[in-house]
């Protein structure tokens, strides 16, 4: 998973027709033959990770400016990609990724309330961007190809501080959760937490995580259909740093190419 304004109003029914893509992989602008598939079905309403547009050929202008994102799994980062600032090709979009304890620090794991009041602050303290958070899937009570949401702190949050949120349920519907867990389910977590986060929050953001890790991109498009109208949009997963199946530039295509039957090039 590690490795995703004042100025910009987005409003969820927007993407009714079309939910928003964010693309924040490295390979965004590390993999050659990932950049052209990126570019073909990508568009104004979507998001990229801010390096795919500075240090990636190909992807400049391919999004709004203002829909472009750091993912950051610890406060120390947050606090060095503000001082990026809001201009031209730096991240406006500023996700808190916390939970995973091989890059969250301990002291950070130990105090997800706090942690994250001083994430948010400090993000919004910039005066030009906007928070995001993404929590492991056990946040949500999503672990052991398993649904618990009594587990789930989520009714402790103020969501009212928090510009965007990523909904972490995809293993519950990769190969290794098989004929335990499954697209139900994940449908069942983004309708409990959608319903209670938009009473507490009308204007956030949601999107539903999708990784290529563990699963095939079939499986992929039809949660994307049944997610669709739930949530505004999907963040997808593109591991390159750890072990995968599916992470592809040709099942990114088949993935991209089912939900988004028209090219924007």
């Amino acid at each position: 998973m590690k490795s995703l304004i004042a100025a910009i109003l987005l409003v969820p029914s927007v993407y009714a027709a079309e939910p928003f893509l964010i693309f924040a992989a490295d390979a965004a602008y590390t993999d050659a033959a990932v950049v052209p598939v990126v570019a073909k079905y990508l568009s104004s309403p979507d998001y990229l990770g801010y390096r795919a547009v500075v240090d990636g050929p190909g992807l400049g202008g391919i999004v709004n400016p203002a829909h472009l994102v750091q993912i950051s799994s610890s406060l120390s980062d947050i606090q060095q990609k503000i001082q990026l600032g809001c201009g031209p090709n730096t991240p406006h979009v500023i996700f808190y990724q916390w939970g995973d304890p091989s890059y969250t620090p301990p002291d950070e794991m130990a105090d997800l309330y706090g942690s994250l009041a001083r994430a948010g602050a400090t993000v919004h303290a910039s005066g030009c961007q906007l928070f995001g958070f993404l929590p492991e899937g056990r946040f949500f009570g999503a672990t052991h190809c398993a649904l618990n949401l009594g587990a789930s702190p989520y009714r402790q949050i103020d969501w009212t501080t928090i510009d965007y949120l990523d909904l972490t349920g995809g293993a519950l519907i990769d190969d290794l959760c098989s004929g335990k867990t499954g697209i139900a389910d994940y449908v069942k977590l983004a309708q409990t937490i959608v319903s209670y986060v938009r009473g507490k929050n009308p204007k956030i953001v949601i999107a539903a995580h999708l990784s290529f890790r563990n699963t095939p991109p079939a499986t992929m498009a039809q949660a994307f259909q049944e997610l669709s109208g739930i949530v505004d949009g999907f963040l997808l997963a593109y591991p390159i740093y750890s072990p995968q199946k599916y992470a592809s530039p040709s099942n990114l295509e088949i993935f991209l190419s089912t939900v988004r039957p028209a090219p924007h090039m």
